[in-house]
């Protein structure tokens, strides 16, 4: 099977891809709130995020450590001091598809809680871009779209739309 080519992102070090090995380390819905609010946000201590995010700096703390176990998040020597580390994210970006998570259960497993912790943040980032749009300066108001489309695609095409929109974002 050919190897699938890296973005540019990854080329830079940009982006990290998951893998059987390190999707272990950001499958849980907390994880991946986490690692978007620092990459969203910007670096923070534990109990920073756990304001932003509403949770305890307790559980806060554990993940953060989980995600550098894994190298998802690396230590901030600018942030915290004394007991409270700052942390930052180590990449810009999480790469994710089917095929390099592997075929076992676990591996699927994972896969399928990771990309619904990705759905339910996507969800939340658009729903509350609709409650900010009464309230949305000048051309702001105006400039997103929404449809209720269907798209009955295979999946050679999937593939090319996929590559389409990473060409895109890139």
């Amino acid at each position: 099977m050919a190897q699938k080519p890296q973005s540019p992102a990854a080329r830079k070090g940009q982006e990290i891809r998951l893998d059987p090995r390190n999707l272990k380390g950001l499958a849980h819905p907390l994880r991946v709130r986490i690692l978007g609010s620092l990459r969203e946000d910007g670096p923070a201590t534990a109990s920073m995020l756990a304001g932003r995010l509403g949770e305890s700096s307790g559980a806060t703390s554990y993940h953060l450590r989980q995600l550098a176990a894994f190298g998802f998040v690396d230590e901030d020597p600018e942030r915290g001091s004394g007991r409270e580390r700052g942390w930052r994210a180590a990449q810009r970006s999480t790469w994710f598809d089917e095929q390099s998570v592997g075929t076992d259960a676990e591996s699927r497993l994972l896969g399928a809680e990771y990309q619904r912790a990705i759905a339910n943040g996507a969800a939340s980032r658009t729903l509350e871009w609709i409650d900010s749009l009464p309230s949305a300066p000048g051309d702001w108001a105006s400039v997103g779209t929404m449809s209720d489309y269907a798209l009955r695609m295979k999946p050679e095409e999937v593939r090319e739309l996929a590559a389409d929109i990473e060409r895109l974002v890139a």
